[in-house]
């Protein structure tokens, strides 16, 4: 704002200017304080005056013309429009910067192998070992597609690895869940927050869910005796020796019965555990948080038939080590094809893909879903 002829700071008010009428201290030539504008209307007016508001809503502007400074330029009002200044709509215009300013299509962050290597070893900490290979997937492929850049296109590059790259929808969540916990890692330990906005870039894409009423791979009372038959039979021949011939029996009554995961669970369970749960009136198995695919302890009722058929394989072993021979069985059944009977998909770790309740269907021979953990259920 231009000033002219204005007194000094310091310098005192004549004592009799306060006696002076209010017309005469509105003279332009003593000095300019103050410049008001709404509109196109400017006023100027001495300090603390009711005439630099009113000035400013008159609708006749003074017979003078002020000078502004925008930057190194002096514009005079009369000759202006509406100012794109004081626009609310022409801000921009006021600070060209704020139109070159970074956004999310062109910012560029960086990140060190070093910092990829330490959040891997972080979240595969006491994992087993199928978590820790597709975290060593994810990582391979956040590698190769950034090349230490975080970006908007090789966070898109990410994504469109992980979407074309596998079928699984859930093998594509890991991946992307992979990359969006490697951004908020980086966040926090570098206190930037715009890796946190990269997350928009890794969402995974929206589809229509399709409702499964009844899953493919059912499991019928047929089905169970069909196998325990093939085992038989394998015995018969001298394919098998006795010894697992009652240990894949059992498995196929324990995995019937309870529907516990082949890998997860029922490969991990131990003869102590089995030993433990035969002293009960009621014997019920205490499965623990590490045999549990979701870290989940939980108890399970043994049905009868399973408990006659598991008496003969835990005499006379110590309490260490598995009690089933899953993996040799796994092997057994790649090798003698056993197929269901409803969907006629072959039986691989002792049913269609596994006997457990959470994925396939148990039914009756009146092909009513039997409670595969109630301790009343049928005997095959």
């Amino acid at each position: 704002m231009l000033v002219r002829n204005a007194p000094a700071s310091t310098e005192p008010f004549a004592p009799d200017s306060r006696s002076k009428s209010t017309a005469e201290s509105f003279i332009i030539d003593t000095w300019l304080v103050s410049c008001a504008a709404s509109g196109s209307r400017f006023a100027c007016a001495s300090p603390g005056s009711v005439a630099a508001y009113h000035g400013a809503l008159s609708s006749s502007p003074p017979l003078f013309d002020s000078c502004f400074r925008i930057g190194s330029h002096f514009v005079s009002p009369s000759s202006c429009t509406r100012n794109p200044i004081i626009s609310e709509k022409g801000q921009k215009g006021f600070l060209p910067a704020l139109q070159e300013q970074q956004n999310l299509n062109t910012l560029q962050l960086t990140f060190s192998r070093s910092q990829l290597t330490s959040y891997k070893k972080w979240r595969t900490a006491g994992l087993d070992r199928k978590s820790v290979n597709w975290m060593k997937k994810a990582t391979e492929i956040l590698c190769d597609c950034t090349d230490g850049i975080i970006s908007k296109a090789t966070l898109d590059a990410v994504r469109e690895t992980a979407l074309s790259k596998y079928q699984c929808v859930y093998a594509k969540r890991k991946v992307l869940n992979f990359s969006k916990g490697f951004l908020k890692y980086l966040t926090k330990t570098t206190f930037d927050t715009r890796y946190l906005a990269f997350e928009l870039f890794l969402e995974m894409p929206k589809v229509l869910k399709m409702r499964k009423h009844v899953t493919s791979r059912i499991v019928t009372k047929q089905d169970v005796e069909n196998l325990l038959l093939a085992i038989e039979h394998a015995h018969s021949s001298g394919q098998i020796d006795g010894y697992h011939y009652m240990n894949y029996k059992a498995i196929v009554l324990f995995g019937a019965f309870t529907g516990q995961r082949p890998l997860a669970t029922v490969a991990r369970l131990t003869i102590g555990q089995f030993k433990e749960a035969m002293k009960l009136e009621k014997p019920v198995l205490d499965v623990l948080p590490e045999q549990d695919k979701i870290r989940m302890q939980h108890y399970c009722p043994l049905h009868p038939q399973v408990v006659e058929a598991m008496l003969p394989i835990l005499d006379g072993r110590r309490n260490e080590g598995p009690v089933f021979e899953q993996l040799s069985f796994q092997q057994w059944l790649r090798y003698n094809e056993v197929r269901l009977l409803q969907t006629n998909l072959r039986v691989v770790n002792g049913a269609c893909e596994n006997l457990q309740s959470s994925t396939a269907t148990f039914l009756n021979g009146s092909n009513q879903i039997a409670p595969t953990f109630s301790r009343t259920a049928y005997r095959v």
